[in-house]
């Protein structure tokens, strides 16, 4: 199985790409489990002391599911996720691993995009941008724009607000921006970058030669009426 976690909506793009598209046969199929922190949400605008037990004491949990691939398709908690592998700690380790489970977070996709391309903007929740502050790369906070898209709340003025008019490359480096995309496209004429579109190619060449399905507790379907109240959902839902 293969569990992938956010504090909310955000990473259920990267479950929902995965598991959706063309239909091909295989003998063997992979599970893949969506979990949403709800209870937690949201990461951004918590403390790194508070992020780092929030983690641990996931991934506790995430180990009694017995999954073989954790992805952490939040670009907060990759940043408390590297830190906690840096220190070789509480069952994880520096080759990215937690207790022998594989980890795939979203720095080392970040990372990629940052070395490749010149003058990013890079948006990102507090936390993140303080991560990657020393990046090279214009990096901007926008504390409140992760907890406005799960509210299904309106971000025009907030982003014409925080974001200059001409800014020329956008990397997203929060899961929940991607869901609002059309709304910057329309206010902002620039180049984007989505680091989920690297996991999602890494993690389809992993599994190449299975089928990877929705838990059979969490059909996409069922999750659609969970989210039902989240407009922008609409087209991913599609």
């Amino acid at each position: 199985m293969i569990i992938i976690f956010d504090s909310g909506i955000g990473g259920f793009e990267c479950a929902y790409r995965l598991c959706t598209g063309k239909e091909e046969e295989a003998k063997n199929t992979k599970q893949v489990l969506y979990f949403a922190d709800k209870d937690n949400f949201p990461y951004g605008s918590k403390s790194k002391e508070e992020l780092i037990q929030i983690i641990t004491e996931l991934f506790k949990f995430f180990e009694s599911q017995k999954p073989e691939l954790i992805i952490a398709a939040c670009n907060t908690a990759s940043t408390i996720i590297q830190e906690l592998c840096q220190s070789d700690k509480n069952g994880f380790t520096k080759d990215k691993t937690y207790k022998s489970i594989q980890i795939v977070d979203m720095i080392t996709s970040l990372n990629e995009t940052m070395s490749k391309e010149a003058n990013l903007t890079i948006l990102a929740t507090p936390i993140t941008a303080q991560y990657l502050a020393s990046s090279g790369h214009k990096v901007m906070a926008l504390p409140k724009l992760a907890q406005m898209i799960e509210l299904n709340e309106p971000i025009e003025e907030y982003l014409l607000e925080n974001i200059p008019k001409d800014t020329k490359k956008i990397l997203y480096a929060c899961t929940h921006y991607p869901i609002v995309h059309e709304t910057f496209v329309k206010l902002f004429n620039c180049e984007y970058f989505n680091p989920i579109d690297k996991i999602i190619t890494k993690v389809k060449k992993k599994y190449t030669k299975y089928t990877l399905k929705f838990h059979d507790n969490q059909t996409s379907k069922k999750y659609s009426k969970i989210t039902s109240k989240q407009a922008q959902f609409k087209k991913i839902r599609e």
